[in-house]
């Protein structure tokens, strides 16, 4: 008979707790997607340039080359995306790399080889943006960006801005 109290209160107590964790948990669906955005956190290219560009003081001038320059850059990657059809065709080559009765390695480093170009030709495009924005840092700036540059990698990080 203890027994079965004891089970039964075990039960109520792990149902409760279950239960308060859920209400707890419980996400009311509130958050708008620049809150969301923003807790995931501010990383890529735009962030590197963010980081590049930390407390150089540039003028309203300097911000607005820059901004153009970011713009077209984006415009040009957008430009040499894949269409969909190029990026079906690379899932099938995998897919029937993958499913092939034996594994053709020739066929994989080809595939392999078709990536890297894409990643290196994005860091190169990457590069040459970060070249261009440097070139139009004043000489004081691009002192001062050397300084920054030269600094261990966590000193670099833009400070977090809280949106409104």
């Amino acid at each position: 008979m203890k027994s079965k109290t004891l089970k039964a209160g075990l039960l109520a107590i792990l149902t409760t707790t279950s239960l308060l964790s859920s209400v707890v948990n419980a996400e009311d669906g509130s958050n708008t997607a620049t809150e969301q955005k923003r807790m995931k956190g501010d990383h890529g290219p735009d962030r590197k340039l963010k980081s590049m560009l930390h407390n150089l003081d540039l003028t309203d001038a300097q911000k607005a080359q820059v901004k153009s320059l970011v713009q077209s850059s984006k415009a040009a990657k957008k430009e040499s995306r894949p269409s969909d059809e190029e990026r079906q065709a690379m899932k099938s080559q995998i897919y029937s790399l993958i499913s092939a009765p034996t594994f053709d390695e020739a066929k994989a480093k080809q595939i392999i080889a078709s990536q890297q170009a894409k990643r290196e030709m994005g860091v190169v495009n990457m590069l040459r943006l970060q070249n261009e924005v440097y070139q139009i840092l004043t000489p004081e700036q691009q002192v001062k960006f050397k300084e920054n540059f030269d600094k261990p990698h966590k000193m670099n990080k833009v400070p977090h801005q809280p949106t409104r």
